[in-house]
């Protein structure tokens, strides 16, 4: 498990250090650019963060425990539910997308 955390934070390092530059000549524009670099580092995190607990998921539930039918019921039920909040969660991303695209430009 270290392993991962080391690869997702060695993973974003260059993002953070990308949004932690405060062009100072852009002024109100370049304090924005910064938090939104921020916060896109935070969401690609959370991103990782939620398909690396989804495939624990699915290692733990019906690969470990595949032949118990509780444990495969509850891996269902598991596996599902990652499912969904990963489609909820790329929709949202999509739908900040197409707003921040609209109204502020590519």
């Amino acid at each position: 498990m270290h392993l991962v955390k080391l690869f997702v934070i060695s993973m974003s390092l260059p993002r953070i250090s990308r949004a932690a530059t405060l062009d100072t000549t852009k002024g109100f524009a370049g304090f924005v650019e910064l938090i939104v670099g921020l916060l896109e580092s935070i969401i690609y995190f959370i991103f990782a963060i939620a398909v690396i607990v989804f495939l624990w998921g699915v290692i733990k539930y019906w690969i470990i425990g595949g032949g118990d039918s509780d444990t495969v019921k509850e891996g269902r039920d598991f596996v599902f539910s990652g499912i969904i909040g990963m489609v909820v969660m790329f929709t949202m991303w999509g739908l900040v997308r197409l707003l921040q695209n609209t109204f502020f430009g590519g």
